[in-house]
């Protein structure tokens, strides 16, 4: 795929191709650092590292050949699915079979309120809340294709639900970026500013009637709320500022190029053991940080880079894609976190496209 990216003749030119060349060179550069445990880390953290990237740019260089319209409703009877789940399982007791997670252990805690956290289909909660950064996407992406804005805001809806019942508050950013941007674009078209203000204005008005009429939705917000202000008396702080501080005041002693690709995850580590060098660093969990073990600050800064040369070459509207960008650098797990890197290349480039086919005329979702 590497090779298929910089000879293919409508792959990026200039200082793209330069900057996506050097990226992967540097990527092998880390996976040869011989601090790390064993050369099978480096080769599995290289693959880790550049599977998002290689992934995006190929799709950013052929949007005709992805046909991601194709999806649309097959990823609606998904999410209706997936909400029904939630549902079901958000009123079973914990030790239902639906509310088993694969390490019993891990689950043992997973409650928001007096519910357990819904993980739908998935075996673990973040695989569901990975599944959900997907839903703001798939909204936005309805938006730009003009989709009828009750189905919208139906799903919307569930949705929103569905993130309430999870328990994630990560998740409640991550979607509402998305949302919001597909209700901005509602205001903004002036074929359909009419209807999305009279449609945004009854839906604001209607939840208060939801609330206190559907048992459902009021447990499901006064849960939240709860985990949200018993986060603001214990961990709240550290995890909004927790990444940005772990960054600042970085505590490793290989803080320039790190100890190797693939040190911090848990998959080559159970198999083949730590570094020393990792195991020295002690505990570690925000993605950035987890950058920064693995290939210091240069790999981070490297990172945010290819995060910018994504911004440059997508369609989507640059006031929009920069704070969500800024957020997922430091915020979400888009190296060792595979479901979350599927949803967001499947979600990111869905979205793209809709803004690359309303540009050329043609809306193509049907």
């Amino acid at each position: 795929m590497f090779i298929f990216l910089i000879s293919y003749r409508r792959s990026l030119t200039g200082d793209g191709r330069i900057i996506v060349g050097l990226y992967g060179l540097a990527l092998i550069f880390f996976a040869l650092n011989p601090l790390n445990a064993t050369i099978l880390h480096g080769i599995v953290g290289f693959m880790l590292h550049f599977g998002l990237w290689i992934t995006c740019f190929i799709y950013l260089q052929n949007r005709d050949v992805f046909q991601f319209e194709r999806l649309i409703r097959l990823a609606i009877i998904i999410l209706s699915i997936e909400f029904f789940l939630g549902i079901i399982q958000y009123n079973l007791p914990n030790t239902h079979f639906l509310n088993k997670y694969i390490d019993d252990e891990a689950g043992a805690n997973a409650f928001v309120g007096d519910r357990v956290r819904i993980s739908g289909t998935f075996s673990y909660i973040s695989g569901f809340t990975a599944f959900l950064s997907f839903c703001g996407f798939f909204l936005w992406a309805l938006s730009i294709r003009r989709t009828n804005i009750l189905i919208r805001y139906v799903l919307t809806f569930f949705s929103l639900l569905a993130v309430l019942m999870s328990g994630s508050r990560s998740a409640l950013i991550i979607f509402a970026m998305p949302v919001a941007a597909s209700i901005i674009e509602d205001l903004l078209e002036a074929r359909t500013r009419a209807v999305g203000i009279v449609t945004f204005v009854i839906a604001i008005g209607f939840f208060p009637l939801l609330y206190n009429n559907l048992e459902l939705v009021a447990v499901a917000v006064d849960n939240y709320a709860l985990r949200v202000s018993n986060g603001m008396e214990g961990d709240q702080d550290r995890r909004v500022f927790g990444p940005l501080e772990e960054v600042i005041n970085f505590r490793g002693d290989q803080p320039v190029f790190g100890v190797g690709l693939g040190a911090t995850y848990a998959g080559v580590n159970s198999v083949l053991g730590k570094s020393y060098y990792v195991l020295e660093y002690g505990y570690y969990e925000e993605i950035a940080e987890r950058i920064l073990v693995e290939g210091g600050f240069v790999l981070f800064f490297l990172r945010i880079l290819m995060f910018g040369l994504l911004y440059w070459y997508s369609y989507l509207p640059k006031l929009y894609l920069l704070p969500f960008l800024i957020i997922v650098t430091f915020y979400f797990n888009l190296c060792f976190n595979v479901p979350q890197i599927i949803y967001f290349i499947v979600g990111f480039c869905m979205v793209d496209k809709a803004y690359y086919l309303r540009q050329q005329q043609d809306v193509g979702f049907t």
